[in-house]
C-alpha cells in the first residue's frame, strides 16, 4: 500500500481484535492499529485492553509498539455520543489533531500520529503515555499533608506548569 502523506487521509486498520466486545453496528476495535506518524513514516501500534479513560468524545487505551515504546491511542468514535446529538467525531479529531502537531511544549502530551476508519466513523490519535493523574496526585499530597489543604508551593507549581502550557499553545 502506498504511504500517504495527507495525516488525515484514512490508513488501513485491520479487523482483527482481540476484544470482541463491539458497539451495535460497529466493527470491534482492532489491536494492531496503522498509524500515519507526524514525520510521514507509517508505524503499527498494539492497543492493549487496558482501558485508561473515557471521556465525553473518546476512548482512552494503553498501547506498545514491538519495541516496547508505550504510548496512548484515543480513539474518537460516534458511539460515544448520545443519540441526537450534534457533535461529529471527524471534527473533533481534526480539531485536535490540529492542534497538538503545532504544540510542541513539555507541559503537554506529545502528538506522534493518528489514523482514521471513516467506514466506521472512528478515528484515532497516538499520542505520548503519562503515567500520571493529577486527581491521584492531589490526594497523594492531602494524605502526606494530614491537614486536607493543599500546599500553596504545590498548587503554585502545577498552576505554573498549566499556565506555560497554554502560552506553549
Amino acid at each position: 500500500m502506498e504511504e500517504s502523506k495527507n495525516p488525515h487521509e484514512a490508513v488501513s486498520i485491520p479487523d482483527t481484535a482481540i476484544n470482541p466486545k463491539t458497539v451495535p453496528n460497529q466493527a470491534p476495535y482492532p489491536s494492531r492499529i496503522t498509524f500515519q506518524m507526524k514525520d510521514g513514516s507509517s508505524k503499527s501500534i498494539n492497543r492493549t485492553e487496558r482501558h485508561l479513560g473515557k471521556g465525553g468524545q473518546a476512548n482512552v487505551y494503553f498501547a506498545t509498539d514491538d519495541e516496547g515504546q508505550e504510548y496512548v491511542i484515543k480513539i474518537f468514535d460516534k458511539s460515544m455520543y448520545k443519540e441526537g446529538e450534534k457533535r461529529n467525531p471527524r471534527k473533533e479529531f481534526q480539531r485536535e489533531s490540529n492542534l497538538l502537531q503545532k504544540v510542541d511544549s513539555p507541559h503537554v502530551i506529545k502528538y506522534y500520529g493518528e489514523t482514521s476508519d471513516p467506514d466506521n466513523d472512528r478515528y484515532c490519535l497516538l499520542l505520548e503515555y503519562c503515567n500520571s493523574d493529577l486527581q491521584k496526585l492531589i490526594d497523594c499530597i492531602r494524605l502526606v499533608n494530614k491537614s486536607g489543604i493543599f500546599p500553596e508551593g504545590q498548587a503554585r507549581k502545577i498552576f505554573d506548569h498549566l499556565l506555560q502550557a497554554q502560552f506553549d499553545l
